[in-house]
């Protein structure tokens, strides 16, 4: 009888031995696709990235540079001119016209290029830094009220691929008539980004270039403003930190405050947040401090696009 007994519980102890092995042998094999799905993510499926510095507006109509960070695939193909394009200058001008117009719809919500999206770019000339830009018909159909902000938009974009300072619209290869500017070419100097008064005689103002932030769908962007100021006892560095500060009736607004102000302009040491950004950059355009090249304000308005 003890002899059943002792048969029997060894079986049973048995039993529970093996089932205990294959419960942990099951455990042990779930990591198995965990990791290899850790590893394909590793994998970069992007060849080729490029960047395309253009000029937007928010909501606001607040013009600003926003440089598009574009991975793109092998197999990517720019739509209506990959056929064209035969060296690295026609991609900047094709693709650059592309992010104002038939692919407007990858920027961020809440960014505006003001250029209706139907248009084409049909061909460009360039000759001795003068880029002439064709663009199809539909291109008429802008809003007139957004006239001078579409030229201001074009003017920054083009101006900003070396080698290129005026840019020229026809359309169908004949000059544009425009409303408001009678001019048949145009460089960076003809226009002011963001112009705000704090005084009713610019006749006796001074002027100063001051960046402050715009918030679009919950991402800030550094937005130049040209800010003409009462003229006053103070130096020319001290008035650009009271405009740091405040922003009036502007619809932009800071991040530097009083009681951050002092440490941001005596230390010895960039840090990368916006506060330091706006306070450089405004330094640099106001020729306070000598421009440092590191501190780019493309180091902050980027934007990634994933193009298939």
């Amino acid at each position: 009888m003890f002899n059943k007994f002792y048969f029997k519980f060894f079986l049973f102890c048995l039993i529970l031995l093996l089932c205990a092995l294959i419960i942990d042998s099951k455990r042990s094999g779930l990591k198995l696709p965990v990791y290899l799905k850790e590893e394909v993510k590793l994998e970069n499926t992007y060849q080729d990235v490029e960047d395309y510095l253009i000029y937007v507006s928010d909501l606001n109509d607040m013009i600003f540079p926003l440089n598009i960070i574009a991975k793109e695939k092998d197999t990517f193909k720019i739509n209506f001119y990959d056929s064209i394009i035969t060296n690295t200058l026609d991609k900047q001008i094709y693709m650059r016209f592309s992010l104002l117009t038939n692919y407007s719809n990858y920027l961020p919500i809440g960014i505006k290029t003001l250029i209706p999206k139907s248009s084409r770019l049909m061909s460009y000339q360039l000759n001795d830094e003068l880029l002439t830009l064709n663009v199809s018909k539909e291109f008429l159909n802008y809003n007139r009220e957004f006239e001078e902000e579409i030229l201001k938009i074009l003017t920054y974009t083009f101006t900003s691929i070396p080698g290129i300072n005026e840019i020229r619209l026809v359309c169908d290869n004949e000059e544009v008539n425009f409303t408001k500017l009678y001019k048949e070419t145009f460089i960076k100097e003809d226009f002011i980004l963001n112009v705000f008064l704090n005084t009713a005689n610019i006749n006796n103002s001074i002027q100063y270039n001051i960046y402050y932030l715009t918030n679009v769908n919950n991402s800030y962007y550094l937005v130049p403003t040209t800010i003409f100021d009462v003229r006053n006892e103070l130096t020319q560095h001290e008035n650009v930190k009271v405009l740091l500060t405040r922003t009036f009736n502007i619809p932009l607004i800071t991040f530097i405050e009083a009681n951050n102000l002092e440490k941001i302009a005596n230390t010895t040491i960039f840090q990368e947040n916006l506060s330091y950004y706006q306070y450089y950059l405004t330094c640099f355009d106001n020729n306070i401090i000598e421009k440092d090249y590191s501190v780019d304000i493309k180091n902050v308005n980027f934007y990634e696009i994933e193009f298939n």
